[in-house]
């Protein structure tokens, strides 16, 4: 009768390590972030019950819902990294066509108090591109989304950031935030928008309607937010009402190989075409922030071993900047 007792309730690992891999970096991001198994679950479209067996180590088939979740939380990660290291860390603000095709919307909006929606990949410049552009202005507010957005996400931000009372009831602050656009208009830019439900979407195109044409919004986030706005999360919904609305849309192009090479001569000027090539490659599949991050790599590797900056010390250096694979 000696024998060792053992929590159920303790989390077990996998005997796949990949599961365990997924289920290490979602408990790690749902530490950090403060996500709750809630907001993730409804984030990820998954059941609840689900996302919290695999959590716990319970779940019968945790190979495939690894599979499942492993891209969402690397795009999870990479947008983490991406605010903790800020736009100026990343070199992004180089002026790309994607760059120009962002302040383009966002411009519009700004002047015609249209709505608009911003698309592009993870990496393309989004979030640079908006910061070059709210930079110095008090006219704008800029809201950053996470996964925990729904329905009164949007309008308790809003609430804190004109100055109001965010915990009174939902439609007497939504009430107010329209009245004090209204009396002081202010352009609304909402980043990383895909992450948002449609109740969450729905709340901000209200306000936008309610505001009367005097106050501008544009939605931004990865491609994903197009079918958000006109089919829901599930692909299956109908939302046309909420898409009918938009002024603008901007699909956002990742770097050209043009691009690339102007912005690497613009850093080293001695870099080789074959670097060039291997970054543009690297750049066609993760952005222009991964050009930036492999290409001060590859500069250090250069520097350590006192050699050009050419295709080789760029290998070298994407085995040491990978990001989750």
């Amino acid at each position: 009768m000696g024998g060792k007792v053992v929590s159920i309730k303790e989390p077990q690992p996998y005997r796949n390590k990949e599961a365990e891999r997924v289920r290490e970096e979602l408990i790690s991001i749902m530490e950090e972030q403060g996500y709750s198994i809630v907001a993730l679950a409804a984030h990820f479209d998954i059941a609840r019950s689900t996302l919290q067996m695999f959590v716990s180590g319970t779940y019968s088939a945790p190979a495939d819902l690894a599979r499942k979740l492993k891209p969402a939380l690397r795009e999870a990660r990479e947008r983490i990294e991406a605010r903790a290291e800020g736009a100026a860390a990343t070199g992004e603000l180089f002026a790309t066509v994607a760059l120009q095709m962002c302040h383009h919307a966002l411009e519009f909006c700004y002047k015609e108090g249209e709505l608009g929606v911003v698309a592009g990949p993870a990496g393309v410049g989004k979030t640079s591109a908006i910061r070059a552009y709210v930079n110095g202005r008090d006219d704008i507010l800029l809201l950053e989304a996470d996964a925990t957005w729904g329905k009164f996400g949007a309008i308790k931000t809003l609430a804190e950031m004109v100055g109001l009372d965010p915990d009174r009831h939902s439609r007497v602050v939504l009430n107010s935030i329209v009245e004090s656009l209204v009396l002081k208009p202010r352009f609304l830019i909402v980043d990383e928008a895909d992450l948002i439900s449609h109740p969450g979407l729905e709340v901000l195109r209200t306000i936008h309607d309610r505001c009367g044409g005097v106050v501008g919004l544009v939605l931004i986030g990865l491609p994903r937010l197009y079918q958000n706005m006109t089919r829901g999360r599930s692909g299956r919904a109908n939302f046309a009402q909420l898409y009918s609305r938009v002024g603008i849309f901007a699909e956002l192009p990742m770097p050209t190989l043009k691009e690339v090479r102007a912005f690497v001569r613009s850093k080293y000027p001695k870099a080789t075409d074959d670097a060039i090539q291997a970054l543009a490659a690297e750049g066609r599949e993760l952005g222009m922030r991964r050009v930036a991050k492999l290409l001060k790599g590859a500069a250090e590797v250069a520097e350590m071993n006192d050699t050009d900056l050419n295709a080789e010390v760029v290998q070298v250096a994407a085995t040491r900047t990978m990001m989750i694979a």
